[in-house]
């Protein structure tokens, strides 16, 4: 997939912009606080429909107005594609190609996004929620089917949750019985969730030693899921589980628990590892998701890099430079040009984004 280029009508602190990228390596170049990130976000949103930055969508809208749209074009190994995303009073809408899409999930995966963000260290290594935020995000654009099992998840987690406060309050045979039905049914949703995660797992450390011995020869890194629980282990949620958790009023098992967790050497990287370790060790998880993405679904996607350069060196730079498929389309925003490879830097297209710039045009 290749980015042609993004109008912002409204977005944070565009009024209104276009850019045009190239087909290959792209470097957004600008001071701090200019908007490099409000375009590689706007990217994003344009795969996702919401902002890696924000859980509130109403924090996009440029504080003038009381709407913003976005407008992207991208080619995958099809054709041309056009989406129109638009955002007012809390309704969101997407048309793709033409058509208005009715669910999100349906359109999710059509524009594959890798996205890396300065804050990832904190965010995503930080608890096991915002890993399985990190790991959910990317499997999602991969599989539609992995998406699909998710959503009927949460939705009979939710309802279960639901029920055992109910079932607490009430203690009533109904509301128990109604507990133990949706047990049952989030037992068996639990299956194809443990099953895709294996597997995606397996297909990404197939490819991340690789890559990341290039950043380090000496360094094994390995992504490891964590399961709350096993398949086989399931049949033991029986009645004292059920009783246990309508006390509790929360399910107490599920893989909204379980963890994916980056050893180094067999050591858990938040654990014995530096903040260079660590970055090096995120970027090189996603240029493996951008292999298995390519993998399953025969194309790369576009791969944003926000100031992804900063307290790599030299050589650590030239590694992350080299290891980027010359398929693959890259987008990577900074603030200065000074310590970037000469080599690359030739062969890039530099956009330059410059404070108060196309804001009332």
């Amino acid at each position: 997939m290749k980015i042609k280029k993004i109008q912002l009508k409204n977005f944070r602190n565009f009024e209104k912009k276009e850019v045009v990228f190239s087909q290959k390596n792209n470097v957004i170049l600008g001071k701090n606080a200019v908007g490099k990130t409000t375009i590689l976000e706007s990217i994003f949103f344009s795969g996702f429909t919401r902002s890696p930055r924000s859980f509130e969508t109403d924090n996009l809208i440029n504080k003038k107005q009381e709407f913003f749209s976005l407008k992207c074009f991208f080619d995958d190994d099809k054709k041309e594609n056009e989406v129109f995303l638009s955002y007012s009073k809390g309704v969101k809408k997407v048309i793709f190609n033409g058509l208005k899409v009715s669910k999100i999930s349906d359109y999710i995966g059509s524009f594959g996004v890798v996205y890396y963000q300065p804050n990832e260290i904190v965010d995503f290594l930080s608890t096991p929620q915002n890993r399985r935020k990190g790991v959910d995000l990317a499997f999602s654009q991969i599989s539609t089917d992995y998406l699909g099992s998710l959503k009927l998840y949460n939705r009979l987690m939710k309802e279960r949750n639901m029920a055992l406060k109910t079932a607490k309050n009430s203690f009533s045979r109904q509301s128990i019985l109604l507990v133990e039905m949706l047990t049952e049914k989030m037992v068996e949703a639990m299956k194809p969730v443990i099953l895709q995660r294996m597997k995606f797992c397996e297909d990404v450390n197939g490819v991340l030693e690789n890559i990341h011995l290039k950043f380090n020869a000496s360094e094994k890194l390995v992504l490891k899921y964590l399961p709350n629980m096993n398949i086989e282990d399931l049949s033991r949620i029986n009645k004292e589980v059920v009783m246990k958790d309508i006390q509790s009023e929360v399910s107490s098992f599920g893989v909204h628990k379980d963890d994916f967790v980056f050893y180094i050497n067999e050591n858990e990287i938040t654990k014995c590892c530096s903040q260079g370790q660590q970055k090096s060790a995120i970027l090189s998880f996603k240029l493996a998701i951008a292999e298995v993405f390519k993998k399953y679904r025969n194309e790369y996607p576009v791969l944003l890099l926000d100031d992804a350069l900063s307290e790599l060196d030299s050589r650590r730079q030239n590694s992350l430079f080299g290891l980027i498929n010359p398929e693959m389309q890259m987008i990577l925003s900074t603030t200065s040009l000074k310590e970037i490879n000469k080599d690359f830097l030739e062969k890039a297209n530099i956009i330059e984004i410059k404070k108060g710039e196309d804001l009332d045009e």
